[in-house]
């Protein structure tokens, strides 16, 4: 019996590692975005007193609640844990230079991501397995434009947990987590560079699930997972640059290349034990999380962080 269990322990590894996986992010461009900068922005009072990176200190407490839980993951030491990444994906945030300024909104063009895994069997039949994707809540934008940062909500997320990489057990429970990090680097105005700086992370965090062999795929669309979802990102700041026209040189601003790197982690486990280290995690590193954010200036640069509370 026991050789009999080997031989098949040993057959799934071999029809697992004969399937090919692609793994993608797309960014999501859109037309509108501009125009309803443009709208906000003839709408908006604008109150400079009240418009400090400061003032937005308790709707940041809730977004850094759940970077915290990265903490607890780290601490779970269980060998039914996996951690895979996808290909970093590069992107414009604006649809053009500026004149104005590195955080001049105007032709903003990004609109969110969508996230795909897809799995080729041995046979060659291809299935998709994990698709995520995430949007700007266009009902927000006036506050994205008073802030220099924006939000993202979850339109639909699609998980096969069938096919999770994290291991195996009887009765498995999987508990899943995917980061979204953005990162840029830009020359500013005094010809400093700022080289990967992260500029926002966003956590997706699925409530525990249970494995159902009959039912595996899993799925949510946007009104469920609203508290799914937290984080935020700043604006991507242009890149300054200059040319020549006649005997002036004009400055410009470049259209913000950003990148996008995906993590996500599995857990599977027969207990749910775990969760308690996520909540104490978090009641203990969100105010450490909170003044580290409002105090330290290297998140954008100094100089965007003075533009950002002066402006």
């Amino acid at each position: 019996m026991k050789y009999i269990a080997s031989f098949f322990l040993l057959f799934l590894c071999i029809l697992a590692s004969a399937q090919k996986e692609t793994v993608k992010i797309c960014i999501n461009k859109s037309e509108e975005m501009p125009l309803l900068l443009e709208r906000a922005q003839n709408e908006l009072a604008y109150d400079k007193e009240g418009r400090g990176l400061l003032s937005v200190g308790v709707s940041l407490a809730t977004q850094l609640g759940s970077r915290a839980l990265s903490n607890a993951f780290t601490k779970i030491k269980s060998q039914y844990s996996f951690e895979w990444n996808a290909p970093v994906c590069r992107e414009s945030f604006y649809n053009g230079p500026s004149y104005y300024g590195a955080l001049d909104p105007s032709g903003l063009q990004f609109n969110g991501l969508t996230l795909s895994r897809n799995v080729t069997d041995i046979k060659g039949q291809e299935r998709q397995v994990l698709f995520l994707s995430c949007s700007l809540p266009h009902d927000r934008i006036q506050e994205f434009i008073t802030n220099h940062r924006f939000v993202m909500q979850v339109d639909s997320l699609m998980i096969d947990l069938s096919q999770i990489r994290a291991k195996y057990t009887c009765e498995k429970n999987v508990s899943i987590q995917i980061d979204l990090t953005f990162t840029a680097t830009w020359m500013d105005d005094n010809t400093s560079i700022h080289d990967k700086q992260e500029l926002g992370v966003f956590r997706i965090n699925l409530p525990p699930l249970h494995y159902d062999k009959g039912s595996p795929v899993v799925s949510f669309g946007c009104e469920q997972t609203e508290h799914m979802i937290s984080g935020y990102c700043f604006f991507i700041p242009r890149s300054y640059s200059a040319f020549k026209s006649g005997d002036n040189y004009i400055s410009c601003w470049s259209a913000g290349e950003f990148e996008v790197a995906v993590t996500v982690r599995e857990i599977t486990s027969k207990t749910n034990k775990y969760m308690d280290l996520l909540y104490d995690s978090v009641s203990k590193s969100v105010p450490e999380a909170l003044g580290s954010m409002v105090t330290n200036k290297d998140i954008v640069g100094a100089s965007v962080a003075e533009i950002i509370k002066t402006y």
